[in-house]
């Protein structure tokens, strides 16, 4: 059986996910606390992890089957991570605010700092078959 997510890495991913919800935290503190955003930051790190990780997991379990089109299933995950993260937007764009901007920026930085996470897990995990 392969061991291609080993603690230590899901260790390391939450932890990094974690210290950059703390800084994305404080850099809204300080600067941006007059701005009212309609997804709590709570809410779209849990998004973040949880996909990340559940692909992770699908990658590690398709790997220990003998799966030789990894990739491919890599590629099909993180589509549907990008059409799960358009779902999550229609309260959003249903609700009528006026200005979406901020809550699309909040949602998006995070969205692509964790999607090159995502890619430096997989290829350690996909590297190790």
């Amino acid at each position: 059986m392969i061991k291609a997510l080993k603690l230590g890495d899901t260790f390391l991913f939450i932890l990094i996910g974690l210290g950059i919800y703390l800084v994305h935290s404080f850099i809204l503190n300080e600067y941006f606390e007059s701005i009212s955003f309609f997804y709590p930051l709570w809410g779209i790190y849990a998004f973040m992890i949880l996909t990340v990780m559940l692909i992770l997991v699908a990658l590690k379990t398709s790997l220990s089957k003998g799966n030789n089109k990894v990739f491919n299933l890599f590629m099909g995950l993180t589509l549907l991570k990008m059409l799960l993260a358009v779902a999550f937007f229609v309260p959003l764009i249903v609700s009528g605010r006026e200005n979406n901007i901020p809550d699309v920026l909040n949602f998006f930085i995070p969205y692509f700092i964790f999607l090159g996470l995502e890619i430096f897990f997989a290829t350690k995990v996909m590297n190790r078959q």
